[in-house]
């Protein structure tokens, strides 16, 4: 591929764009659960890009895909892919601003994933970020599914009208051991853009999709999330703003197979010994617990606010916070299930799952040899309407699920330039996360330090 990028011209090829990067670290916690097991991971990455633009639109088609490699964990191994297809209209006389599809991140753990706004696309959910939707349609369209909604919003130029359409499909594939987050998605996102005044920017944003498992039907769903977000009109240096949502989660089955799942922990009692009266022993059930197994479907608002700001240093500054609310709160999930994407979130919890208050900070700083470095600290509360379950999937005293989530990471990158098109990047990052739960399997903490080249034509 390097090669490949190497002897293509940009001048002849303008249209066309090209990045690929590989990555190798330690993460103390990859699957982000109390057992804790380390593990060497391997991560590949590419994209290809085609932009096209015409007189008043433009249409760009990205396919990306990634393969998760581990060293000790190697049941865990996965391989998902995603293309997306935008059309992009302007409806005023404003000069269209040539855009470019932005590049992606490398596929990770679920830990530095949770903390990434990653355009992972994951057809069915609807987390969409909410800022993600103004910061780069492209990307956060993941069928509006998968990044959550954080309304942290792109400095962009708001002074034409724009309507945009983003299709998306995406697939991801695991080894037989964990087939259960084998999945196929599907989604749509249509987006409005105007200026109700000279002061403000409106943007109105529908994302809906459809999410597929192939051994566990009983979790496919259809999304649908309506976003509204005003902001002032950039000017350079900052932008702040409000955003507003509402979604609805429906599960497209209504029963599930008993003999696999259970909504809450059976016990089975197993003969040993051969004495006179034959000791007997109580053992848990193998079967898989589904929590709410009953429930067809949940609701979602959201409310937020951001502020971003930009200084002449090329320092930046994003905060964002946001506040979920579920009116109809019974979501159903495998409880006790270790993840992997962020692309099979629902299989385990998505933000529909839970309520409650969240916050980001991120800075971006150049430093000397153009050199630079950012940092990233998320807060998450989760609550929860599932219950809160020790070890053996056992309900702890009436409780419900409560999660308090941080996390913090830093990265430190280089860009080189060989010639005009042709960029090298490489990077060093560290993370901590840190889950508080009342629920004993998601009680945990992790660190991870990784490095990565990539190649970007």
């Amino acid at each position: 591929m390097a090669a490949l990028m190497v002897c293509l011209s940009s001048n002849v090829f303008p249209q066309f764009s090209f990045y690929g990067n590989t990555s190798y670290g330690f993460n103390k916690n990859p699957l982000g659960n109390f057992e804790k097991k380390s593990d060497q991971l391997r991560q590949s990455y590419l994209e290809m890009n085609y932009l096209k633009d015409f007189q008043s639109s433009s249409l760009s088609l990205s396919y990306i895909s990634g393969l998760m490699l581990f060293n000790q964990l190697k049941d865990r191994n996965f391989y998902e892919h995603n293309v997306f297809a935008k059309y992009n209209l302007r409806l005023t006389e404003k000069k269209l601003p040539k855009e470019e599809p932005a590049r992606q991140t490398p596929l990770q753990t679920k830990d530095t994933l949770e903390n990434e706004d990653a355009s992972k696309a994951n057809a069915s959910e609807t987390e969409s970020s909410e800022t993600e939707v103004a910061e780069n349609e492209a990307a956060e369209t993941e069928t509006a599914e998968e990044e959550d909604a954080s309304p942290e919003s792109v400095m962009e130029d708001s002074s034409a009208t724009y309507l945009s359409f983003i299709a998306q499909a995406g697939a991801r594939y695991d080894k037989d051991a964990f087939k259960e987050f084998d999945s196929f998605g599907t989604g749509l996102t249509v987006s409005y853009k105007t200026r109700p005044g000279d002061m403000f920017c409106l943007r109105i944003t529908n994302s809906g999709g459809l999410r597929n498992y192939t051994y566990i039907s009983e979790l496919s769903n259809l999304t649908d999330q309506l976003l509204l977000q005003l902001s002032n009109k950039y000017n350079g240096s900052y932008q702040y703003g409000v955003t507003l949502s509402g979604g609805i989660k429906y599960y497209t089955q209504s029963v599930y197979d008993t003999t696999k799942f259970e909504s809450k922990r059976s016990f089975n009692q197993k003969s040993q010994g051969k004495g006179k009266l034959g000791s007997k022993i109580t053992v848990p059930s193998s079967k898989q617990i589904l929590l709410e197994p009953q429930a067809d479907g949940t609701t979602q608002f959201t409310a937020g606010i951001f502020f971003n700001k930009n200084w002449e240093s090329q320092t930046t500054l994003k905060t964002s916070f946001l506040y979920r609310y579920n009116p109809k709160t019974l979501t159903r999930y495998l409880a006790q299930y270790a993840n992997t994407s962020m692309l099979s979130e629902d299989i385990y919890n998505d933000f529909f799952s839970y309520k409650g208050f969240e916050a980001k900070l991120s800075a971006g700083q150049p430093l000397p040899w153009k050199m630079q470095i950012s940092a990233e600290y998320n807060f998450q509360q989760k609550n929860f309407e599932a219950p809160a379950l020790n070890l053996e999937g056992v309900q702890i005293s009436n409780k419900k699920r409560k999660d308090l989530y941080n996390s913090f990471d830093v990265f430190l990158s280089k860009n080189f330039t060989f010639f005009e098109g042709l960029d090298i990047d490489l990077m060093l990052g560290t993370g901590l996360q840190r889950n508080q739960s009342n629920d004993s399997y998601n009680d945990f903490s992790s660190y991870n330090l990784t490095g990565t080249i990539g190649i970007g034509f």
